[in-house]
């Protein structure tokens, strides 16, 4: 009874993460040999997995370097939440991720790590993120994706609590 309370609480939520998500396993395939190098902006929209009350909204920015197939990147965000945890409500969520993918055609499947900052009741708490993304071209300088990241947080707030949380996001980025 309380996860579906939960599900229709949030349903609004999982439609753009679930359309970026589909909208990136269709993309067209674009023959570019530059797709996905370069410096970017954008923003995304998510949900915490793992609480009840997880809306999050982020901006971020980053450049990609590729080589073949493969590519290698960094990227900082910043985002706004609302996610309530045993140790306290997290207000934001500032990330300095890594990045390294594969294109194929003109989808790329990543995989992330880094570092992140969670501050709010507790005060803050450095932890590390980890988790997978996917990214398609609509456009010649527009991708859409979907990222599912993995947040851990040790003695947060000082009182050897710890916390993990897992976010679902679809984002669109612009490429310059």
């Amino acid at each position: 009874m309380c996860s579906v309370s939960m599900e229709r609480k949030h349903a609004h939520l999982l439609f753009p993460v679930l359309l970026a998500i589909c909208l990136a396993f269709a993309g067209r395939p674009v023959d570019a040999r530059d797709l996905f190098a370069g410096v970017y902006v954008g923003a995304s929209l998510g949900v915490a997995t793992s609480a009840d009350n997880d809306a999050l909204q982020s901006l971020n920015a980053g450049i990609n370097s590729r080589r073949g197939s493969i590519v290698l990147g960094a990227e900082g965000e910043i985002a706004r939440t609302g996610i309530d945890t045993s140790a306290g409500r997290i207000d934001r969520i500032t990330r300095l991720k890594s990045r390294v993918g594969l294109v194929d055609g003109g989808t790329q499947y990543y995989a992330v790590g880094g570092v992140a900052e969670a501050s709010g009741d507790f005060g803050s708490s450095v932890g590390y993120i980890l988790g997978l993304g996917v990214e398609t071209h609509v456009r010649d300088n527009v991708t859409i994706g979907a990222e599912l990241l993995h947040h851990g947080f040790r003695d947060v707030g000082g009182a050897a609590r710890d916390i993990e949380v897992n976010t679902l996001t679809g984002r669109v980025n612009y490429m310059f």
